[in-house]
């Protein structure tokens, strides 16, 4: 499918389901335009190779396509290696840090960026398939469990409105800057930024790699970011609305008005905006999306996003390549019947 008359540009995440050459090279004549890694998955051979595959396809195919490099932020996960664990409500679950010795809890990392916590708090992992509640904080945290499920390795760990007590730019936040830089990517977003001073904070970690002038997006997926939203979007140069985190972090139904606010704020300012997560997520087992997600995909360009992702679609899901073709197709019958000048 030719790219060259869709405006929307379309963003795939490379994971596991989608490193293969055969399926990169489907998914750059399928539409993608931009390439993510994120660095929260994978190590850094992983990713460098991942990049150098990415870069030599496109020079064969003749196409610019762009690197994303997605930068981890003070968030906490379900420790690698860790085996599936299935809960049902009621279940008292302990919680601690990697290196804590507390059998039978669930380890999580960094052990850092637990954050401070009090008594019924919740806790959701992996974007709220399961929901704990704080009985005590520990440490060990103890728990019991409010909604159940499976337990995974690599699952994120949120408590909604609670922040570690760690500064953003931290030792390991710039080893991740380092790493990340080392790829000379196009982009470089930032996860969980809280405010426009993270923004500046990453800079300089940048110029200190001489990438000063690296376009930073930064992902709005806090409460914290949506009250300094026209600050962020001042300091960066372009914004995603990363729902999937947003949704744990505030109530689910606030999220689409959130979106449109993000979207309408970006194009005022003048700056790209991403819209992520969830868009075509049925495509991660199913060879076709919903009608709701086709729906929610041309919202979106209808009202204004620059740019729309894919995620587990692309990184995890069987038919990546078959993602990226029908996010094309949607953008481009949405674009036909909008008032570009």
């Amino acid at each position: 499918m030719s790219c060259t008359l869709r405006r929307t540009k379309i963003i795939a995440t490379i994971g596991p389901a989608s490193a293969h050459p055969r399926i990169i090279r489907e998914m750059i004549l399928s539409g993608m335009d931009i390439a993510r890694v994120n660095l929260s998955h994978g190590s850094a051979t992983w990713h460098e190779e991942t990049v150098q595959q990415i870069r030599t396809l496109a020079d064969e195919l003749n196409r610019e396509i762009g690197i994303l490099v997605d930068i981890p932020g003070p968030k906490l996960r379900v420790l690698t290696g860790s085996p599936p664990r299935d809960v049902i409500a009621g279940d008292i679950i302990h919680i601690a840090g990697e290196h804590m010795n507390s059998p039978g809890s669930v380890l999580v990392t960094p052990p850092d960026c637990i954050p401070p916590v009090c008594p019924g708090d919740m806790v959701l992992i992996g974007d709220g398939a399961v929901t704990l509640q704080i009985l005590k904080p520990g440490p060990p945290m103890r728990t019991t469990v409010l909604s159940g499920g499976t337990i995974r390795e690599g699952m994120g760990v949120v408590i909604p409105g609670r922040r570690p007590d760690i500064p953003y730019a931290s030792p390991r936040f710039g080893e991740y800057i380092r790493r990340g830089a080392a790829f000379r990517p196009d982009y470089i977003a930032l996860s969980f930024v809280g405010s426009a001073a993270d923004i500046r904070d990453a800079r300089i970690l940048l110029a200190k790699q001489g990438m000063a002038d690296i376009p930073i997006i930064a992902k709005i997926e806090c409460r914290r970011a949506v009250e300094g939203l026209a600050d962020i979007i001042r300091d960066a140069d372009g914004i995603m609305v990363a729902r999937g985190d947003l949704g744990v972090e505030i109530p689910l139904e606030e999220v689409p008005n959130i979106q449109k606010l993000i979207i309408t704020s970006c194009s005022q300012q003048g700056k790209p905006v991403i819209t992520a997560t969830e868009m075509l997520e049925s495509m991660v087992s199913r060879g076709r999306p919903t009608r709701a997600e086709v729906t929610d995909v041309a919202n979106a360009i209808v009202d204004g996003t620059d740019a729309t992702m894919l995620s587990a679609e692309t990184s995890v899901g069987k038919h990546p390549d078959q993602a990226v073709m029908m996010m094309a197709r949607i953008a481009t019958e949405t674009e036909k019947h909008l008032p570009y000048l």
